[in-house]
């Protein structure tokens, strides 16, 4: 014969407490929505840019591209373990 554990009420009471806590709420989901909406308008606009005006993209990509070549990228194998 097996034993169940068995959940009391507040065990239960205990745990939909803590599924209450891990949902973002208010304040938090709004900034989440957003970020999305910034990044989905960025995305739209690189690739109507792309599509639309090729001239302009390829010199807003070469510049983004010579920024890029100028930052400093640090690699594991320029720290030392010392």
């Amino acid at each position: 014969m097996q034993v169940y554990e068995q959940v009391t009420p507040e065990e239960q009471a205990a745990e939909q407490q803590a599924e209450i806590k891990v949902r973002p709420r208010g304040r938090a989901l709004s900034w989440t929505l957003l970020q999305a909406a910034v990044c989905l308008l960025i995305l739209l606009a690189a690739l109507l840019l792309r599509t639309l005006l090729p001239a302009a993209y390829a010199q807003a990509r070469a510049w983004y591209d010579a920024e890029m070549q100028r930052s400093i990228v640090i690699t594991a194998d320029d720290v030392s373990d010392r």
